[in-house]
């Protein structure tokens, strides 16, 4: 099982903010994560501010959102991770090279 599996979840009224995202909002943020990210290690929630202040305060959407968004970056293999996902210092990340 993958570290990120562990990453916390979202709550159910955050959900019900999340669900009505379409596709394309989704790649947006995607995009969004990768291009705030570097081939050099950097902390998630550095990436995860930058994206928020990018898209005008997170376009309203929850922190832990970005976080499982980068999961999934990372699960894909346009991301890769080291640290511990599940505790209180969050996994640094980089482009994959």
């Amino acid at each position: 099982m993958s570290k990120h599996e562990d990453l916390p979840k979202l709550t159910a009224e955050q959900k019900l903010m999340v669900d009505p995202l379409a596709e394309a909002d989704v790649k947006r943020i995607d995009q969004a994560l990768l291009s705030n990210a570097s081939t050099k290690w950097s902390r998630t929630d550095r990436i995860v501010l930058a994206t928020m202040i990018e898209l005008d305060n997170g376009l309203g959407l929850p922190t832990t959102y970005f976080i499982e968004r980068i999961g999934h970056l990372v699960k894909d293999g346009l991301l890769e991770s080291k640290g511990d996902a599940t505790g209180a210092r969050p996994d640094e990340v980089r482009l994959k090279s």
